[in-house]
């Protein structure tokens, strides 16, 4: 557990941590390229999932909200 966390030292640092030099931007265009994955799909499902839990949200909120202004 000790080993996981940095030393006092290097946090006190004044000059601060760098990412790798090696950054692979192909990464990021990696999904846009790529044939198998269809991401009209997939951006579709995730509109459809963040809809229904923005309604579902606001359906339990509003009904919770109308149950507790009742209360003096």
């Amino acid at each position: 557990m000790t080993g996981r966390f940095r030393k006092r030292r290097a946090t006190r640092s004044s000059k601060p941590a760098s990412p790798s030099a090696d950054i692979q931007w192909g990464n990021i265009t990696e999904p846009f390229d790529d044939t198998t994955i269809d991401f009209g799909q997939a951006l579709w499902n995730s509109m459809v999932v963040g809809v229904l839990h923005t309604v579902g949200t606001l359906l339990v909120r509003s009904l919770s909200g109308y149950g507790l202004a009742g209360i003096p």
